[in-house]
């Protein structure tokens, strides 16, 4: 009986190293790497090729074929950005939310992964503005993750500006969501 004991407390024992030592370790991704980054004026999308037109004159244009689209959540005033990593050209359409404040123009949402100096979010690593605010009440360790409701507020530059919750707001009054980075 004590034999029993002892090989199921070891096999338990085991287990459990083995189930905490099984778990993936995150790796930070590369620094991005991007073409072109603007506030989109307009976009034509045909059966071969796209023709995304710029604020500031610049059109990029490619063979539908050899990019792909990473993010498309586009609205009134969207943030384009183009970029190549390691599986080709991607695209991202990046537009705001309702409820954000004037600083927030841009909104990359459903999460990410802290890093430190960048978040990583649907996919690219972002940098860190100067000023970043960080999420109220939270302090994020390196590799760790934000909720699945987080959002990101990125300036023209595509760097992150400050990370919000996306809940409803409990007080009417108020135009942030609630635990926003920027809320009062």
């Amino acid at each position: 009986m004590q034999t029993r004991s002892m090989v199921f407390v070891a096999s338990l024992s085991c287990a459990l190293i083995v189930g905490a030592c099984g778990q993936a370790v995150p790796t930070r991704p590369p620094g991005q790497q991007l073409d072109t980054v603007g506030t989109l004026a307009g976009m034509t999308v045909g059966a071969d090729r796209a023709w995304y037109n710029l604020a500031d004159g610049t059109t990029w244009s490619r063979p539908t074929d050899q990019f792909r689209i990473l993010y498309d959540l586009p609205s009134t005033t969207t943030l384009f950005v183009a970029g190549i990593d390691g599986q080709g050209e991607y695209v991202l359409l990046i537009g705001g939310q309702d409820g954000l404040p004037e600083d927030c123009p841009y909104s990359l949402r459903y999460g990410g992964r802290e890093w430190g100096d960048a978040i990583e979010a649907q996919g690219p690593l972002w940098p860190k503005a100067n000023g970043f605010r960080a999420l109220n009440g939270s302090s994020l360790g390196v590799g760790e993750e934000y909720p699945g409701n987080a959002g990101f507020c990125l300036d023209d530059q595509a760097r992150i500006t400050s990370v919000y919750v996306a809940a409803p707001p409990t007080d009417p009054s108020t135009d942030q969501p609630v635990g926003s980075a920027a809320a009062p």
